[in-house]
């Protein structure tokens, strides 16, 4: 199967702390690392990682090739092919924040990924006609991502959607998603009810087809209208920056769809790879290739 990613290209410079600075306060990092990162080319890296051959359509600024260190990234992903519009403009930045624990804050200047518009999918609408799978998220503006679902749903595609960051979108689309794979902050934001179970319900009342929560260091809950199931996440001794988990486990679940794997490999395989990614730093510096989880 072919595999579109329409999203995000961010540079990311991520801080190393012992604990997060509290209002007013100023601290003193204890490393610090410039890196390539975005929901959008973080997950199209573990696409191309997990073996699949993936094109990628963003939006970077005027900045973008004179970084040497992101193009040296990208050329080393033979699987990924890339659709970049250029802008006047800055390419998407992000503050990164990870403290001893390993969990992170995170700052995001748009930049160059506010101009991902519908005049740029209309110029490259062979992308989405050639796709089988088709994965969005939602660090590009939200009527975009409603533009493609729409598009997607003409062509008969397979949309796997990260809901990440949360943001409100019309109640009729949710039946355009095949795959809706929020974390339990997002979830919690999107839906009514107590349990993951009545969330998950509520979301496949409104249409949503399938439903996978990661549930950080928990695992991740599945469920669509047929079975539900928990599972487990890969245990690990030493967590050192989550930054890119979430990424990770979508970039991988896409890719054990795109080989026809059945919904509990596919999630068992994004685990796996998601829980070997927080073992490491940066965003797609840690994701791992697919040699490495055998």
């Amino acid at each position: 199967m072919t595999v579109l990613v329409i999203g995000s290209v961010n540079i990311d410079s991520t801080y190393y702390v012992d604990e997060f600075p509290c209002n007013g306060e100023t601290i003193v990092s204890s490393r610090s690392i410039n890196n390539l990162g975005g929901k959008g080319i973080n997950q199209a890296i573990a696409i191309a990682r997990g073996g699949i051959d993936v094109t990628f359509l963003g939006v970077v600024g005027n900045d973008f090739k004179s970084n040497k260190e992101v193009i040296k990234v990208l050329k080393k992903e033979k699987k990924l092919k890339l659709r970049l519009a250029y802008k006047d403009v800055s390419t998407g930045k992000a503050i990164i924040e990870v403290n001893k624990h390993g969990e992170n804050k995170i700052i995001i200047y748009s930049g160059a990924n506010s101009y991902l518009t519908k005049d740029i999918i209309d110029l490259n609408i062979d992308l989405i006609k050639n796709a089988d799978i088709i994965c969005l998220q939602n660090e590009i503006p939200i009527s975009t991502n409603e533009f493609i679902l729409f598009l997607a749903k003409k062509y008969c595609k397979t949309i796997i959607y990260n809901p990440a960051p949360y943001i409100k979108f019309k109640d009729n689309l949710y039946a355009k998603i095949d795959y809706l794979l929020p974390n339990e902050s997002e979830l919690n934001a999107m839906t009514k009810g107590k349990t993951i179970e009545n969330k998950c319900e509520y979301l496949l009342s409104k249409g949503v087809k399938n439903i996978i929560v990661t549930l950080g260091n928990k695992g991740a809950y599945y469920k669509n209208s047929e079975k539900s199931n928990y599972f487990p996440a890969i245990k690990q001794k030493h967590v050192v920056d989550t930054v890119g988990a979430g990424d990770t486990f979508n970039g991988y679940f896409a890719t054990g769809l795109a080989k026809n794997l059945d919904i509990e490999k596919c999630i068992n395989l994004a685990l796996k790879a998601s829980g070997l990614s927080v073992t490491r730093l940066g965003s797609t510096s840690s994701i791992p290739y697919l040699k490495e989880l055998k």
